[in-house]
């Protein structure tokens, strides 16, 4: 049994600081805070909402994006965050892929999938291969994953001030964060990626 390699091919080296925020009106001294995958329930970025909204009465300088398509739970996020008053702080991109996915993970201080459920955890360690801290839920495979590299920050689904004390912690303590970070990613390069493991396919179907 062989898990899925990551192709890092990408992400090395480390996409070049961009114009994401320019394109989307974010100043550059805010805190960014990204989800990226669809907008669906088990994605659990209601949780996400109500955690930025406690962050946000412990430090003003924090933005959230939510880069990924419409799958039903949009409307519902959207309602969260006119109801929070959040609308000057949060940015939703719709679907973005390719260079312009990688430059939101590059321009981001925080990546982060609070899943309900996920079994793997490629869309936080693509935020790991552009060398942005991650968070994500414990409970899920994404979690497993996580702390098993010791890539990242976990929290317990549904606990909004855990999940906004870690954000506070992570950016009090960013340096830590980032060499957290770059360590799984050399680690991911070097000993997880396709180009690393590709031996592995040869020897099976031999």
């Amino acid at each position: 049994v062989l898990s899925p390699p990551f192709d890092t091919d990408e992400f090395d080296p480390i996409p070049s600081e961009n114009e994401f925020r320019k394109k989307f009106e974010i100043p550059p001294d805010k805190k960014l805070i990204t989800f990226l995958g669809r907008l669906h329930h088990i994605k659990g970025n209601d949780f996400l909402i109500n955690g930025f909204e406690r962050l946000m009465q412990k430090r003003k300088d924090c933005h959230l994006v939510l880069v990924g398509p419409d799958d039903g739970h949009e409307a519902v996020l959207r309602q969260m965050v006119s109801e929070k008053k959040l609308e000057n702080n949060v940015t939703f991109t719709g679907f973005m892929g390719g260079s312009d996915k990688n430059e939101a993970l590059v321009a981001s201080d925080i990546v982060v999938q609070l899943s309900r459920f996920e079994q793997g955890a490629w869309a936080p360690m693509e935020g790991v291969l552009c060398g942005t801290p991650i968070v994500v839920t414990a409970h899920t495979g994404t979690g497993e994953d996580v702390e098993r590299l010791n890539a990242g920050y976990t929290v317990a689904f549904d606990d909004v001030e855990m999940l906004a004390d870690t954000f506070n912690q992570i950016l009090l303590n960013y340096n830590a964060a980032l060499d957290l970070t770059n360590k799984a990613r050399a680690f991911i390069i070097e000993n997880l990626s396709m180009n690393a493991r590709v031996n592995e396919y040869y020897s099976l179907f031999e």
